[in-house]
C-alpha cells in the first residue's frame, strides 16, 4: 500500500496511543482518529456525539489502546462547582472505530485500559470497568467521596498504586483484578511527583511544606513495608531503576542508591546546580541530560556506566530530551526553534543521524519506526533517520 507520510495531524489533537495497527489521537471537540502505522493513511475518523439532552463534548482525554479496544474519557457540558455535567468513558473498536460502549462515571480524570479491565481515576476514587461491557467491576474506596479530592493513579503490571492527598498523602496498593487493598502507607508528604516500581520495590518522590522539602521513599512492593527513606534537597521528579540501582537527581548531584538498602553507590556533581535532568537507562548504561546551561554556555548530556563513571560527555547547544531507547540507541529531540531529531549510540557516544524537525515536535518509537509528532505526523527509519 502506498505511503502517505507525512500525515496530517488532527487539529488540537492529543498525544497518540500507538499499537501495531495504528496511531490513535483525540481532539478536544470529540474526534478520534486512527492512522495506519506503516503508511500514514487514515483508517477511520469518528466523532463522539452530544448526549441526548444536547450537551456537547467540551473535553476529551488522551486515548488508550490495548488489543481490540481504544478507550477515551471525556466531559460533556460545563463544569459546575468543581464537577462536570457529564463525565464518561467510551470504548471504540480499534479496527473500525465503532462504539462498543459508553459508561457514565463521576469525575473521571483518566482511563487506563489493561487487558480485560479499564481503570478510571476519579477525584478520590478508583473505578474499574469490565472492558467488554463497560459495567462497573469494582471501586475503591467503595463509596464515592462527597467532595472532589486530589488523587493520583499509577497502573503498573500486577498492581495499582493510588495516592490520595487528604490531610497528607497516603499511598495505597490495590489488586487490579479485585480492587482488594494490599497495603497503605502514610508518606508524611503533601504531594507526590513520581512513582516507579519493579518486581520488588516501589519508589516515591514527594514534596511537603512551603519550601517544597523533598522526600524519597522506597517500600517493599508485596507488603508496603518501608525499606528506606531519604530527604534530598530539591529532588527532581525524574527517577529511574537500572539493575539494582535507583537513580535520582537533586539540587547538586546525580545519585545512585542501592534500591533495596538505600546505600549510596555513586554520585556525580551537576554541571549547573539546581538543573533538572532527564534519565534514560538502556543496556546497562544511563543517559543523563541536563536542562540548565553550564558555565561554558553548553548543555551537558552524560552517559554513565554502572559504577557511575562518565563514559561519554556531550556538550550540546540545546538540552537533549530523550524520548525512547532500543538496543543501545536513544532517540531524542534537541532544540526548540531549530529542533533536531537524532539517534545516539550509547556505547560510543556518537550520533548515528540527525534530522531537522518542526518546533515542539515529540518522538515515539514503536513498530521499528520513529514517529515524529509535530504539526504533521511523519515516520523515520530508525537506522538512518530517512523518511519512510
Amino acid at each position: 500500500m502506498k505511503s502517505r507520510w507525512p500525515a496530517p495531524r488532527p487539529d488540537g489533537s492529543s498525544l497518540p496511543a500507538i499499537s501495531s495497527r495504528a496511531l490513535y489521537a483525540s481532539t478536544p471537540s470529540g474526534d478520534v482518529v486512527a492512522i495506519d502505522t506503516r503508511t500514514g493513511r487514515e483508517l477511520w475518523h469518528v466523532t463522539i456525539p452530544p448526549d441526548p439532552d444536547g450537551k456537547p463534548i467540551t473535553s476529551l482525554g488522551d486515548p488508550e489502546a490495548d488489543g481490540d479496544l481504544v478507550v477515551v474519557q471525556g466531559i460533556r457540558g460545563e463544569v459546575s462547582y468543581g464537577r462536570p455535567a457529564d463525565s464518561f468513558v467510551t470504548a471504540l473498536d480499534a479496527t473500525t472505530g465503532a462504539t462498543k460502549w459508553t459508561s457514565h462515571q463521576p469525575d473521571v480524570i483518566s482511563a487506563r485500559v489493561s487487558g480485560r479491565l479499564v481503570h478510571c481515576e476519579t477525584n478520590g476514587q478508583v473505578r474499574t470497568l469490565d472492558a467488554a461491557t463497560g459495567r462497573l467491576s469494582w471501586s475503591w474506596p467503595e463509596n464515592t467521596p462527597e467532595k472532589p479530592e486530589a488523587a493520583r493513579m499509577d497502573v503498573l503490571p500486577g498492581i495499582i498504586l493510588f495516592c490520595r492527598f487528604r490531610r497528607g498523602a497516603a499511598l495505597t496498593a490495590l489488586d487490579p483484578s479485585t480492587g482488594n487493598e494490599l497495603w497503605t502507607l502514610d508518606l508524611d508528604a503533601e504531594h507526590v511527583d513520581h512513582v516507579i516500581a519493579d518486581p520488588e520495590i516501589v519508589a516515591v518522590a514527594s514534596r511537603t511544606g512551603p519550601d517544597d522539602t523533598s522526600g524519597l521513599t522506597v517500600v517493599d512492593r508485596a507488603t508496603g513495608r518501608r525499606l528506606w527513606r531519604r530527604r534530598p534537597k530539591n529532588l527532581h521528579t525524574d527517577l529511574t531503576i537500572r539493575g539494582g540501582q535507583l537513580c535520582v537527581c537533586d539540587r547538586t548531584h546525580i545519585r545512585a542508591y542501592d534500591r533495596v538498602t538505600g546505600t549510596e553507590i555513586w554520585r556525580h556533581p551537576l554541571a549547573a546546580p539546581r538543573s533538572p535532568a532527564f534519565f534514560r537507562a538502556e543496556g546497562g548504561l544511563l543517559l543523563v541530560s541536563m536542562t540548565a546551561e553550564a558555565a561554558d554556555g553548553t548543555f551537558r548530556t552524560v552517559i554513565f556506566d554502572h559504577k557511575g563513571r562518565a563514559a561519554h560527555t556531550l556538550r550540546l547547544p540545546a538540552p537533549l530530551t530523550p524520548a525512547a531507547a532500543d538496543r543501545g540507541v536513544v532517540f531524542a529531540v534537541a532544540g526548540n526553534l531549530d529542533a533536531e531529531a537524532m539517534a545516539l549510540d550509547l556505547a560510543t557516544g556518537e550520533f548515528l543521524w540527525k534530522t531537522r524537525v518542526a518546533k515542539d515536535s515529540q518522538l515515539f518509537y514503536a513498530n521499528d519506526l520513529v514517529y515524529v509528532w509535530g504539526p504533521t505526523i511523519s515516520a523515520l527509519d530508525p537506522a538512518t533517520g530517512s523518511p519512510v
